[in-house]
């Protein structure tokens, strides 16, 4: 199906296992394998275009899909059972599946994805990032934008990150960071059960906040305490300030260390 610049692509009802690629041409294609006897429906709405599977639909995951769309179509993904990949995109993409991960490589554009029991993996993309894993891991490498993470019972990994905005929470895992701070930046990192790793240059300009209620709190930068709170909350400054960093665990330790 022929598509065009502000078109929005809608693929819904898949189970299994689903591939988006991009390619030249301003084409939406659909290549499959089901081996449970359903099919593909496809409509246009205005400028809205559903693709959404139909027919018998076992639980097995054993349906393959591979969508080639050209990299400025905007994209929405709704599965129940679903593991999903997209390459290439420059455009918004918002995921969501039930049950199933998510992997995004080299993406340009705004970024919802959900997953409910997954994990969501992030690579070479810049963008603006909201991400949520109810129950598993979440892992951003080499990322430029602004994030926004919930894993809630998973461990968070934000590496070699650019950022101005972090925000990153989880009930029950660790957190890994390792970036650059922008000097008007706001980065906030809290675990209830988890240890916290922030990693950054020594010659950060930042005001740090920093609250381990049952933990640790380790650091390799020279620090002088401005304040000291009830909660075991601890309060400093490195460099000439400017950057907001919160770093928040209840039951765990966090480290303070200086990118090698």
């Amino acid at each position: 199906m022929s598509v065009e610049r502000g078109d929005v692509l809608r693929i819904q009802n898949f189970l299994g296992d689903l591939r988006v690629r991009t390619w030249d041409r301003p084409e939406v294609n659909i290549e499959f394998e089901d081996y449970r006897g359903g099919g593909i429906e496809v409509s246009r709405v205005g400028g809205r275009v559903e693709v959404t599977a139909s027919g018998r639909r076992g639980r097995e995951r054993n349906h393959e899909y591979v969508v080639s769309v050209p990299s400025w179509l905007a994209i929405e993904i709704r599965g129940r059972e679903l593991d999903v990949r997209v390459s290439g995109l420059e455009a918004s993409l918002d995921v969501m599946t039930r049950e199933g991960d998510i992997s995004i490589r080299n993406h340009s554009g705004d970024v919802v994805a959900r997953t409910f029991d997954g994990v969501l993996d992030v690579r070479a993309s810049k963008g603006s990032f909201d991400l949520t894993s109810l129950d598993d891991d979440v892992i951003l490498f080499d990322v430029e934008g602004e994030i926004h993470v919930d894993a809630n019972d998973g461990s968070i990994e934000l590496i070699d990150v650019d950022a101005a905005v972090v925000d990153a929470a989880t009930v029950d895992g660790d957190i890994e960071f390792s970036g650059r701070l922008h000097r008007n930046g706001r980065y906030q990192l809290v675990t209830h059960d988890g240890d916290i790793s922030f990693v950054t240059e020594a010659g950060v300009d930042a005001e740090f906040s920093v609250a381990t209620y049952d933990g640790e709190f380790e650091t390799e930068f020279p620090i002088v305490l401005q304040r000291l709170e009830s909660g075991r909350e601890l309060n400093f400054v490195l460099g000439e300030g400017g950057a907001r960093v919160r770093l928040q665990a209840f039951d765990g330790t966090i480290r303070l260390m200086r990118s090698r």
